[in-house]
């Protein structure tokens, strides 16, 4: 299936165990701890208070990952250079429904609620590149994998009039585009092609969005159908650019713009969605 366009200016280890497991003995220079048995339930962390809530919790007939949740709070506390509340979280659990082990990969995304107005920039505007706020984008690694594991062709569009105004170089974005692509860590190329468009305000419009020149040179160059085509954005921009292109929009909230005071979502019913991982999970 091929996809068009997406936009995108986009462990506390706690088990319960029915019974104890032995370690084998360790080889010449290998490092170990003493062997630990436990008949029902195990913590382990590197802060002994915080293996102590955890146990206290299976005490008092907690689940493990109530378990998990009391020893990473207080590991929060007790060790914050280690561990944070914001941190990630990898879990592997016994699913007693489906009488199966599941495993749960948590990590690389920000909180959902954390939108642009949340964040505090620098005095030039920009998000503290060094910092939490600038280190994940909720959803967007992991939905432009299960996008591309599902066959999806993937192209960026992006409007740079930063390039038209003088403020920076198309080398300086190619190399932050180069960046990204290294920190997504999906591989290389992420993207079939990117599509800068360089125009500043004032300036003859070639690429700029709306115009949905990219979009259309792109599905007549890929053999590309259109009807199987999205254009994935979170700026009126984008969606008015898909509309002229004939192919199909969705809306992402990204703090940046409100999807829902755009007349175009409405009039045309394009759906809105959470993040980027949102949208592609109802990719098929």
């Amino acid at each position: 299936m091929n996809t068009t366009a997406c936009t995108l200016f986009f462990f506390s280890l706690v088990a319960v165990l029915p019974l104890a497991a032995a370690w084998g003995k360790p080889g010449r220079g290998e490092a170990t701890r003493s062997v630990v048995h436990a008949k029902s339930g195990m913590v382990a962390a590197a802060q002994p208070l915080a293996v102590q809530a955890g146990l206290d919790i299976l005490r008092k007939g907690g689940s493990a990952v109530d378990a998990a949740i009391a020893t990473n709070a207080c590991l929060g506390l007790m060790e914050p250079t280690a561990n944070g509340l914001g941190g990630d979280l990898f879990a592997i659990l016994w699913d007693p429904a489906k009488k199966e082990v599941v495993g749960l990969n948590a990590s690389g995304r920000a909180p959902r609620q954390l939108t642009a107005d949340k964040v505090p920039a620098l005095p030039d505007g920009t998000i503290p590149l060094h910092s939490p706020w600038s280190w994940t984008i909720p959803g967007a690694a992991d939905g432009l994998r299960r996008a591309r594991s599902l066959g999806y062709r993937l192209f960026l569009f992006t409007n740079q009039s930063g390039i038209g105004r003088g403020y920076h170089t198309i080398e300086d974005t190619h190399r932050v585009n180069a960046r990204m692509e290294e920190l997504l860590g999906l591989g290389r190329p992420l993207f079939e092609v990117i599509c800068i468009a360089p125009e500043g305000p004032g300036q003859p419009v070639a690429y700029r969005k709306p115009s949905p020149r990219f979009i259309l040179e792109t599905i007549k160059q890929g053999g590309l159908d259109p009807a199987l085509c999205w254009m994935v954005g979170d700026s009126a921009a984008d969606i008015a650019a898909a509309l002229a292109a004939g192919i199909r929009a969705a809306a992402v909230r990204t703090g940046r713009t409100d999807p829902d005071s755009n007349p175009d979502v409405a009039a045309h019913h394009v759906p809105v969605f959470a993040d980027f991982g949102a949208f592609a999970a109802t990719l098929t």
